[in-house]
């Protein structure tokens, strides 16, 4: 089947998310936003989650998690002096 229109689409650009402020660990942040802390996808961020490696709590139907949680993955391990 043809469109009516006959117009070409144009393709949709990405959305450009806004930058996220320095990580503040007294702060709670929404899973959208520690996902993009972590740099890691969606899925992984649950799988860590599950596997309680990331403390996050539920206010209402929101779940979120602890800058201090957050700020503990995204950092390097100390490293061992020798």
């Amino acid at each position: 089947m043809k469109s009516g229109t006959g117009k070409i689409r144009a393709k949709r650009k990405p959305k450009r998310l806004a930058p996220l402020p320095p990580l503040d660990v007294s702060q709670r942040y929404p899973i959208s936003d520690a996902t993009r802390y972590l740099k890691q996808s969606p899925k992984k961020t649950y799988e860590l989650i599950n596997k309680g490696l990331l403390e996050t709590f539920k206010q209402g139907r929101r779940r979120y998690a602890t800058g201090r949680s957050i700020a503990a993955l995204s950092l390097p391990p100390a490293a061992d002096p020798a």
